[in-house]
């Protein structure tokens, strides 16, 4: 419903986090105007105004689900970078695995090198995050539908159904497990 998303903005823009705040705000406020859209749709759908412009709504339901997405997925990988630059030091220069460099040759490590490590280290802190690893695979798959409508991205009509499948069992798994919902 348009009611909640617009009441969630009014709780996340009192945010501290300069980031969450920005992200979550503009997320719901783009969900409201995507559900907007639609609902101007389903007017149309219904024979209420059937001078809507279908292809123009549909159109900017897409561009608002597309940039909530967005800001979604930008909120997970900040939380994911946060917890990864919480992890102990040593296990970022330890020396006593050869698969992490030590501390002289860390400032000297390719950026591959540091990617994969970094890599490393936000698989770890989302397999002990539940409620982040949820939230990241359910936006990710979001992200790939309004994507595939805009024309942005060319894959199946498979793969687009795939995703939204798996992003409405996230969600439902979600409602179920409160717990797993990603705070704030």
């Amino acid at each position: 419903m348009p009611i909640d998303a617009l009441s969630a903005a009014q709780r996340t823009i009192h945010l501290s986090d300069p980031v969450l705040r920005f992200c979550l705000t503009l997320a719901h406020i783009n969900r409201v105007l995507y559900l907007l859209c639609d609902h101007m749709l389903w007017i149309r759908a219904a024979g209420v105004a059937p001078n809507v412009d279908a292809q123009r709504w549909a159109h900017r339901s897409h561009r608002h689900f597309l940039v909530s997405s967005l800001l979604s997925v930008l909120r997970d990988a900040y939380e994911i970078s946060l917890l990864v630059g919480r992890e102990p030091r040593d296990c970022w220069v330890g020396d006593e695995d050869e698969r992490r460099p030590d501390k002289h040759h860390w400032k000297s490590a390719s950026p591959a090198r540091k990617a994969c490590v970094w890599l490393s280290f936000a698989v770890r802190v989302l397999h002990a995050n539940p409620p982040l690893l949820l939230d990241t695979v359910k936006n990710l798959c979001d992200l790939v539908i309004p994507l595939e409508r805009l024309g942005m991205l060319r894959v199946s009509r498979g793969c687009v159904g795939t995703c939204g499948l798996v992003s409405s069992l996230l969600s439902l798994i979600q409602l179920c497990h409160p717990d797993y919902i990603l705070k704030p």
